[in-house]
C-alpha cells in the first residue's frame, strides 16, 4: 500500500505537476510539502493541474512552512475547481467511519474519520475537559486527561482503567506454571504482549467497583438500568455476515449465478476459499448456456490495482522533445522567449521605419533583427545545461538508459531545434518589414534571399550553440550567461579598438562572421572565417564542457 501510493505520487509529480518536481529534485521544496500537494490536487485534471502548480510556484511555495504552504494548496485547489471541491466534501460525508490499529509497545491507535467541524467540537471538548482538570491541580499531562476522557465517556465507566471487555490472551504452560518466565504472551489480532503485562492484566479485577462479578438477575427479562453508573454494553458481533453490508471503501457487490446443479459442490467448496470456488466452477459456467439463477451468494472484491504505465526506453528523439518542453516548462524560460520574439520584431520595425534608407534591404534588416535575436535566445540552452548539470544538481533526467553523451547530445539537439526556429521566426519579420519598406534591386533574387536564409540559420546555430557550450563548461547560470555576452563582445570591440588586431576581428569575433553571413555574398575567405568561428565558439567549447563534465563524473564514481 505504501509502496503504491509513493508510485503513485512519483506519477503525478512527474507527468503533471513539472514545477513542483523540478523545486523537489533540486531541494528547494519538501518532501513532506511534495506530496500535500499531491493530495490536495488529486481530483483535478491535467491541464487544471498544471495551471495550479504553476500557481503554487509563483505564489513562493518553497519558502513557506507546512502549514503555510497546505493552506495555499488548498486555496488554489478550491480556486481551480469549486463546485468539485464542495460537491467533494458532500460525498465524502458518507464515508465516515471509526477505526482502530495496532501501534509498538502495547498500544493501539483510535481514529474517527469524521466531518471536520464534528472532529474540531469533539477536541475542543476534549481540550477544554483537560484544561479545567490541569487548573483544578491534576498531576496529569493534558494529553493523558483527553485519553483517559475519551475512554471513560464512551465506555461509560468511571475510570479509564476500569474496561470490561472480553480480552483474549494466549499464554503459554511455562509462564503459567513459572512466575519467572520471561516467556511473551500472544493476543490474537494483535501479536505479542510481555508476560508481565499478561499477568498484570489477568489479575485485575474484573469489576473493580465491587471487586467480584455480580450474579446473574433471576428474571429473563433484562431490568432497565435506572442509576447513572450502569455501564452500556455494546453487542458482540456475529461471527459471519449474514447478509452483504455496503463499506464506504469497496466497491459495489456483485451477484453471481451458478447453475443449480453445482450448488450443493459450490457450498463445499466455499468452505475452503470463495475464490477457489470461483476458480473450481469456471469451466461449468462456461458449458451451461442458459444459467438458472440461485439464492444470491456475494462476493466482496477490493479495488481493483491501479494499472501502471509503463516508460519506454527513451531514445534520442524523445530525449530532445522532453528538453524541448522543458525549455518552456517554467514561467521566467517562456518570458524569455517571448521576449526574444519581441525584441527581434521591435528591431525589424526600428530598422525597416526609423533607419536610413539605404538600410531598407532584406539584408540589412535581417542582420539586425537576427543579431537582436541571437542576444538573448542562447540563454535558454545555458539553462538546459545547467538544470541537470549544474553545481547543485549534477544527475541523469533520463535514469541509466542513457550514456552522459547521449544526453549531451538529446540537449545540443534541442538547441539547434530552437536555434532553427528562432532563424525561422527572424526570417518572417524580416520579410514582412522588407515588403513594408523600399527593397533594393537585387534584393528580390532568389539566390540571394536563399544565401541570407541560410545565412540566418548557421548565426543562430552559433549562437545556441555557444550558449550551450558555456553552460557545460561553467555549470553555473549566471556566470555562463555572463560570459555568452561578455566574452565575444569582448573580443569583438578589442580587435577592432587595435589596428594590429583589425585582420582577426572577422576570424574571431562572431558578430563579424554574423555581418558576413547575413550579407547575401559570400566567398571562399568569408566561409572559412565562418568555419573557424564555428570551430572556436561551438567545437571546441562544447569539448572543453564534455570533457570536465567527463572528469568531474570520473572523480564522482571514484
Amino acid at each position: 500500500m505504501i509502496a503504491a501510493r509513493r508510485l503513485n505520487t512519483a506519477r503525478a509529480l512527474w507527468f503533471e505537476l513539472p514545477d513542483a518536481y523540478n523545486q523537489l529534485r533540486t531541494g528547494m521544496l519538501s518532501e513532506r510539502v511534495a506530496e500535500t500537494v499531491v493530495a490536495e490536487t488529486r481530483r483535478l485534471d491535467a491541464a487544471t493541474r498544471r495551471r495550479v502548480d504553476e500557481q503554487l510556484m509563483a505564489a513562493g511555495i518553497n519558502t513557506m512552512g507546512f502549514k503555510a504552504a497546505t493552506a495555499c494548496v488548498r486555496k488554489y485547489a478550491y480556486q481551480a475547481d469549486p463546485e468539485g471541491y464542495l460537491q467533494r466534501g458532500r460525498t465524502e460525508r458518507r464515508h465516515r467511519r471509526v477505526g482502530v490499529r495496532p501501534a509498538p509497545d502495547t498500544m493501539a491507535i483510535l481514529t474517527g474519520y469524521l466531518s471536520v467541524e464534528q472532529a474540531v467540537a469533539c477536541y475542543a471538548a476534549l481540550r477544554r475537559y483537560a484544561d479545567t482538570l490541569v487548573a483544578a491541580g491534576d498531576k496529569r499531562t493534558r494529553d493523558q486527561i483527553m485519553a483517559d476522557t475519551l475512554v471513560e465517556r464512551l465506555t461509560g465507566q468511571a475510570t479509564a482503567t476500569d474496561v470490561n471487555a472480553e480480552l483474549q490472551i494466549m499464554m503459554p504452560l511455562e509462564a503459567l506454571i513459572d512466575p519467572h518466565s520471561n516467556k511473551p504472551a500472544t493476543i490474537p489480532g494483535y501479536g505479542p504482549l510481555p508476560v508481565d503485562l499478561a499477568r498484570n492484566i489477568l489479575e485485575r479485577p474484573l469489576w473493580p467497583d465491587r471487586g467480584r462479578r455480580p450474579r446473574a438477575p433471576q428474571v429473563r427479562r433484562p431490568a432497565r438500568p435506572t442509576d447513572q453508573t450502569a455501564r452500556p454494553r455494546l453487542p458482540r458481533p456475529p461471527l459471519r455476515r449474514t447478509h452483504p453490508t455496503h463499506r464506504p471503501h469497496h466497491p459495489p457487490q456483485r451477484r453471481r449465478a451458478h447453475h443449480p446443479r453445482k450448488w450443493a459442490r459450490h457450498m463445499r467448496t466455499r468452505q475452503l476459499c470463495p475464490r477457489n470456488a470461483r476458480l473450481a466452477h469456471q469451466s461449468d459456467r462456461r458449458r451451461t448456456s442458459r444459467p438458472t439463477p440461485h439464492p444470491p451468494h456475494h462476493h466482496t472484491h477490493g479495488p481493483p490495482l491501479p494499472q501502471l504505465r509503463t516508460r519506454p526506453n527513451m531514445t534520442l528523439g524523445r530525449a530532445a522533445v522532453l528538453e524541448l518542453r522543458r525549455s518552456a516548462g517554467s514561467r521566467a524560460r517562456r518570458w524569455l522567449l517571448i521576449g526574444s520574439g519581441v525584441v527581434g520584431l521591435l528591431t525589424a520595425a526600428l530598422v525597416a521605419f526609423t533607419g536610413p534608407a539605404q538600410d531598407h534591404t532584406f539584408a540589412m534588416i535581417s542582420f539586425y533583427t537576427q543579431s537582436a535575436i541571437s542576444l538573448p535566445l542562447p540563454f535558454v540552452s545555458v539553462l538546459i545545461m545547467t538544470q541537470e548539470f549544474g553545481r547543485r544538481a549534477m544527475s541523469a533526467p533520463f535514469g541509466s538508459s542513457m550514456s552522459l553523451g547521449a544526453i549531451i547530445a538529446a540537449k545540443l539537439l534541442a538547441g539547434a531545434i530552437i536555434a532553427v526556429t528562432g532563424a525561422g521566426y527572424g526570417v518572417l519579420i524580416s520579410l514582412v518589414a522588407t515588403s513594408a519598406a523600399a527593397p533594393a534591386a537585387d534584393e528580390g533574387r532568389s539566390d540571394v534571399m536563399s544565401m541570407i536564409i541560410l545565412g540566418s540559420v548557421l548565426v543562430q546555430l552559433i549562437a545556441q550553440l555557444s550558449g550551450a557550450g558555456w553552460g557545460l563548461l561553467l555549470r553555473s547560470s549566471a556566470l555562463a550567461i555572463s560570459a555568452d555576452v561578455v566574452v565575444p563582445l569582448g573580443i569583438w570591440i578589442i580587435t577592432g579598438a587595435i589596428p594590429a588586431l583589425q585582420g582577426l576581428q572577422a576570424w574571431l569575433a562572431p558578430f563579424s562572421s554574423a555581418r558576413s553571413l547575413l550579407s547575401g555574398h559570400m566567398d571562399a575567405e568569408r566561409w572559412g572565417q565562418a568555419g573557424v568561428i564555428a570551430l572556436v565558439w561551438v567545437v571546441a567549447l562544447n569539448a572543453a564542457g564534455i570533457l570536465r563534465l567527463h572528469r568531474l563524473s570520473e572523480s564522482a564514481g571514484g
